[in-house]
């Protein structure tokens, strides 16, 4: 058993409480065991709906927003349950929110339906500790858990979804199979729904959609009432299977619990939908032709499930009947024979009926089956053999061996609110043995391999998981319709599958004809006429194939032989029967297939017009019309606008004959009008003009030779026969040679320029076929003109075969130019050929005999000298010329004009060849128009010479930079560069006269200068020496210790060799070479006054470098120099300290006085005296006032 509970969190001070109790009571020691799954189901994150996470609403407004759902390719098939977690929030005036804690929540839940896609199975998953297999919604297992006292649809459903491709569309069928566990309670019903229109789409199409689905095949209808059902499947076991049209689209397997009768809540089922079919739609055979209308055939019949056949066997023929749009009425509810729609049809020989049906649109109609028992025509209340009354339309009855006899079909309208309501209705009559199996053979897997390696296309490339073969035998049925048999094929467990036979038996329209001769046949002969009558459904009787004249003129041949076959295939000669007329002689039961009646065209010169009908017993007919001419006079024939030669490639010729004649154009038709007259436009083929042993020919080949043939549709003709030369050639020349009265030749190209010509002879290259030329030179700018024009008076021959020659002919032109002034003229050469093409060949031709004049100037300078090496040329000439001018045979100027000039320079001093050479127009000629003039001109080389002045080449300087002048010739460079340094410098022509500033370096500078003079280069060389360096000097005193008491010093220092060097003070100055020891030693005297004095030095070198410098020394008295000396431990150290002694004696001192200098007296004689304390005493004598000392002396 199983216990759901929903949303067990929703109270969280709850707990969930499970009890289990023995429910029958029953007291035993045995333990009883007792298993719980207990299995958890909650909501997860999925990304198969997508939508926008925010959507504000208005307040008291609605919005609509996208939602899309994305199935995975490869998600499982089936259904599948999402959900859209909504939370609304409240928004402020300002759209914020007042508070994160949602106002309200819920889930809007989506069902996804992902269908199966042609044959599957499935199996029910075990209900283990497996957490995959617990789910809350499975097809494979269906509930028990309901109530069966409602309505039909009482019990649990299951929808499985199936899309049927176009690659499993075979024309098989779809095997449905439910299996579930063996018991004879539990009844699952199977439904088959196939898609169709919705009645109400175009009403509302959003809230129906466009389509629905109706039950197309389903498990027997055992509704007993008020939601309970009766046990019952079409195996008679715990397993429901039937065969259900494979159709390509969208189809619902629907799955009802009618029963439930296993102590489980859930039932587990085992699904599959198969596949079976025949080869090469093996089970459907179309016949137009009712003679191959029985036969046998063998067909493998292949399967995407394992069958194990038992037996095979076949019902046939019967016709279905569908009708699908029929209408029911509100009839009386407890009165089945108030019945508004009744069928009446007949059953025999039948081994099941089936009938089901369905209304359109919601009503309740139930369905009655009848038969006539008593035989009396017509049925009663108590001649109802079934009924199916179920709470809706769908309705199903189905008998099994029904007994032979007349039966009516009755749908009763019990609850049609609407009062009208549409159905539709199918009735299935299976029986009959016109089609038999005669044998039948189960596949082995090695076999299936060997016929389907790479799988069957009836499977959809599948290779079968099992096939059979079915040998059967069919006849043909009685009537044209499309006839319905069945192949059942029962397999292990009695189960029957059920494959539908379809066999069309087609009446075509019978056919008739006259076979010869063709209709509107005209002939000079007398011809045969066969007539022929076929039918190859029913037959038709010999009476009603008739065969008659159209008009009173014409008179039906007799027949010279007619033979038949009738509908059982027996041959029959029928001559005499047909020519006698009475047709009707024939007995009533036979019918013919086929007729063929042979006679002969009446020698009658006139138009014979038949008509033969032919009505078969289904009384479809045909008919067919012969007209046949009988004709021996031939037709006339006028013609006009044929040339015998044209330059038109299109010739229209008019056709005049007699009307309905036939005119061919060399074998080709030609369409005449109602009166016979016809205008004819044909394409020539290009004829060639040859020439041979001077014999002119035109070869003549192709469409240009034709025949016009008239004939009559009898057979008579008259013929004529056509030449016609098609010459589209526009003649042409080609001008090969002129020569002149010297002998001189020329080309085309050569006279245009002008020519010094009188007489001459023109040679050109013309075609062969000219009949008339004229010759003609005509001046341009005058009204001069020579003509000479000449015919062909020879017409060339025409032949058709293609004789060797050549295409055109070489001719010469004698013309006299010598009345004819110089200038410019146009040799024009007119030809026109026999098909009066035209054309005119012109060549210029111009005319020059006079030696043109030519005047000449060199400037500067003289016919005899050169004043420059740059130069100007200056001609004039009388016409326009072509000019050389050279010099010592180099050119240098070459044009053509009038008048003219060059500019060129000489390269070198001396004398030059000058040539001046013109020659006119006439120049390409030999016998052209020259003018030659040379002079002999010197250039004076005086004029080139260079010179270089500086002064200062070789010297010794200490400035920056030095100038040099320079010299040349006219138009001349002067390139100068450092010796030291890479590069040169350029100085461009100009002034005769330049002048070049360098820098100078310290050290030597040495310039290098290239003066060029026209021909030859001069060089010169310039150098300097630059010093900057002051010279070395520095000097001292060399002093004694009595130095600071003289006037005369001795200084002594150092100096750099051959400077010139300069002490001096401020009352002596002494100046000296220095020699090359580099150092000096002098006396001078400086003032006598006590303080310091300077001694100045000055150093000059050659290159006026000084260099400065100076020293202090000191001239002292005598007491400060003594002093001096004492401080420096000099020997007035002594006698100052002799004299301090002395005087301390001989001064009274006070006793302590006297004994501190004693003191120090017996430390000068033990350490000898002490320099500071000496000189600091000395400093205290000498600053004691006069007075002060002889008064201590005085004490």
């Amino acid at each position: 058993m199983e216990v759901r509970v929903g949303l067990p969190f929703e109270d969280a001070r709850d707990g969930l409480f499970l009890g289990v109790w023995n429910y029958n009571g029953h007291q035993s020691d045995d333990p009883v065991r007792i298993e719980i799954d207990w299995t958890a189901f909650g909501s997860a994150g999925d990304d198969w709906i997508t939508l926008p996470i925010t959507t504000v609403v208005p307040a008291n407004g609605s919005v609509s927003t996208q939602m899309t759902v994305s199935v995975p390719a490869d998600a499982d098939s089936g259904l599948h349950q999402h959900g859209v977690l909504i939370e609304s929030f409240e928004l402020d005036q300002g759209g914020n929110l007042t508070s994160t804690i949602p106002h309200r929540n819920w889930t809007l839940p989506v069902v996804t339906n992902v269908p199966w896609s042609g044959p599957f199975s499935l199996d029910a998953r075990p209900l283990d500790g497996n957490v995959s297999n617990q789910t809350l919604y499975d097809e494979e297992w269906i509930s028990g858990a309901t109530r069966w006292d409602w309505r039909a649809e009482s019990g649990d459903w299951r929808f499985l979804s199936v899309e049927w491709p176009e690659e499993w569309d075979t024309g098989g069928t779809a095997i449905l199979d439910v299996d579930w566990e063996d018991n004879p309670y539990t009844d699952i019903d199977v439904l088959w729904l196939s898609e169709m229109p919705h009645g109400y789409a175009e009403d509302d199409p959003d809230a129906y959609g466009d389509s629905t689905f109706f039950i197309e095949s389903r498990s027997i209808n055992n509704h007993a009432g008020s939601g309970s059902h009766n046990w019952g499947t079409f195996t008679g076991t715990s397993r429901e299977m039937f065969a259900v049209p494979a159709e390509q689209g969208v189809h619902q397997m629907v799955l009802h619990t009618a029963l439930h009768g296993v102590s489980t809540n859930d039932n587990p089922l085992n699904i599959s939908v198969g596949y079976i079919a025949a080869e090469e739609s093996g089970f459907e055979q179309v016949v137009t032709d009712w003679a191959e209308g029985s036969g046998v055939d063998a067909v493998h019949v292949v399967s995407t499930v394992p069958l194990n056949v038992d037996s095979v066997s076949a019902y046939g023929w019967s016709q279905p009947v569908h009708f699908d749009n029929e209408t029911a009425f509100q009839d009386v509810s407890g009165d089945k024979m108030t019945a508004s729609w009744w069928h009446n049809m007949t059953v025999q020989n039948s081994t099941e009926l089936n009938i089901k049906m369905n209304a359109h649109e919601d009503a309740d109609l139930d369905l009655f089956l009848f038969r006539d028992s008593n035989g009396d025509g017509t049925f009663s209340s108590g001649e109802e053999i079934t009924r199916s009354w179920s709470g809706s339309s769908a309705e199903t009855i189905r008998i099994v061996d029904p007994e032979d006899g007349n039966y009516s079909v009755a749908v009763h309208g019990y609850s049609v609110p609407s009062g009208t309501v549409q159905f539709w209705i199918d009735i299935e009559i299976v029986g009959g043995d016109e089609l038999v199996i005669t044998d039948q053979l189960s596949l082995t897997e090695g076999e299936i391999d060997a016929i389907w390696p790479n799988g069957s296309d009836t499977l959809a490339g599948q290779v079968p998981s099992s096939a059979l073969q079915v040998n059967l035998a069919y006849d043909r049925p009685e009537t044209a319709g499309i006839w319905t048999g069945f192949i059942d094929i029962t397999v292990e467990g009695d189960i029957s599958l059920r494959l539908p036979y379809t066999y069309e038996l087609v009446e075509l329209d019978p056919e008739v004809s006259f076979d010869i001769p063709a209709n509107l046949t005209q002939s000079n002969s007398v011809v045969p006429i066969h007539l022929h009558a076929l039918d190859t459904g029913i037959g038709f009787r010999l009476d009603d194939l008739d065969w008659e004249p159209v008009d009173e003129d014409t008179s039906v041949p007799e027949a010279d032989l007619v033979e038949a076959i009738d509908t059982a295939g027996v041959h029959h000669n029928l001559t005499s029967i047909w020519n006698s007329g009475n047709h009707f002689a024939m007995p009533e039961n036979i019918t013919f297939r086929e007729v063929w009646v042979n006679a002969t065209l009446p020698a009658i010169e006139q138009w014979h017009d038949y008509l033969v009908t032919l009505t078969d017993i289904s009384n479809n007919t045909a008919e067919a019309y012969l007209s046949v001419a009988y004709d021996v006079t031939a037709p006339t024939l006028a013609l006009s606008n044929i040339p015998w030669i044209t330059n038109q490639q299109n010739l229209t010729y008019i056709i005049q004959t007699e009307p309905g004649a036939s005119v061919t154009h060399s074998g080709s038709a030609v369409e005449l009008d109602e009166n016979g007259n016809a205008e004819l436009t044909i394409q020539l083929a290009e004829a060639e003009a040859r020439s041979n042993s001077g014999s002119s020919f035109y070869y003549v080949y192709g469409s240009s030779i034709f025949d016009i043939v008239v004939s009559d549709t009898a057979g008579n003709s008259f013929t004529r026969e056509f030449v016609v030369v098609y010459d589209p050639h526009v003649p042409s020349a080609d001008l090969l040679d002129v020569s002149d009265q010297a002998g001189y030749h020329y080309t085309p190209a050569q006279i245009s320029t002008p020519v010094n010509m009188s007489e001459g002879v023109l040679t050109a290259s013309i075609p062969v076929d000219i009949r008339y030329w004229c010759l003609r030179i005509t001046a341009l700018n005058s009204p001069h003109q020579y003509v000479q024009c000449e015919t062909n008076q020879l017409i060339p021959q025409i032949i058709m075969q293609d004789d060797p020659g050549q295409v055109s002919i070489v001719t010469q032109y004698q013309i006299d130019t010598t009345e004819l002034p110089d200038g410019d003229y146009l040799i024009s050469l007119e030809m026109i050929d026999w098909a009066n093409n035209t054309d005119t060949e012109e060549w210029p031709l111009a005319l020059d005999r006079t030696t043109p004049l030519v005047e000449w100037t060199i400037s500067p300078g003289t016919e005899d000298s050169f004043f420059d090496h740059r130069q100007g040329l200056s001609w004039l000439s009388s016409e326009e010329v072509h000019v050389r001018f050279t010099i010592d045979g180099v050119l240098i100027s070459e044009r053509t004009a009038i008048t003219s000039g060059a500019l060129f320079e000489l390269n070198h001093t001396g004398v030059h060849e000058v040539c001046l050479e013109a020659i006119d127009l006439t120049e390409p000629q030999e016998n052209n128009n020259r003018f030659l003039e040379c002079r002999s001109i010197l250039l004076d080389a005086s004029i080139y010479n260079t010179h270089v002045a500086a002064d200062w080449d070789g010297g010794l300087v200490a400035i920056d930079q030095v100038e040099a002048t320079l010299q040349r010739g006219p138009d001349q460079e002067i390139w100068w560069s450092r010796s030291d340094v890479e590069g040169e410098h350029l100085i461009e022509p100009g002034a005769s006269v330049v002048s070049i500033i360098f820098d100078l370096i310290e050290g030597e500078n040495k310039f290098l200068i290239e003066i060029h003079a026209l021909d030859h280069v001069d060089n010169y060389t310039l150098s300097i020496v630059r010093d900057t360096t002051p010279p070395v000097l520095s000097f001292f005193e060399v002093t004694n210790r009595t130095t600071p008491l003289a006037t005369t010093r001795v200084v002594g220092g150092i100096c750099e060799h051959g400077t010139t060097v300069m002490l001096w003070t401020e009352i002596e100055s002494k100046e000296f070479v220095c020699d090359s020891s580099d150092q000096f030693e002098i006396h001078i005297t400086i003032p006598e006054s006590p303080g310091t004095h300077i001694i100045n030095g000055l150093a000059v070198d050659a290159a006026n470098n000084q260099y400065t410098s100076s020293i202090e020394v000191m001239e002292q008295e005598w007491i400060d120099w003594a002093i001096e000396d004492a401080r420096n431990s000099g020997p007035m150290l002594w006698w100052f300290s002799l004299a301090v002694i002395v005087a301390l004696l001989a001064i009274a001192v006070p006793a302590t006085l006297l004994r501190r200098r004693r003191a120090r007296r017996d430390e000068i004689e033990n350490n000898g005296p002490d320099l500071e304390d000496i000189m600091s005493e000395i400093d205290g004598v000498a600053e004691l006032p006069i007075a002060e000392s002889e008064d201590e002396l005085a004490e």
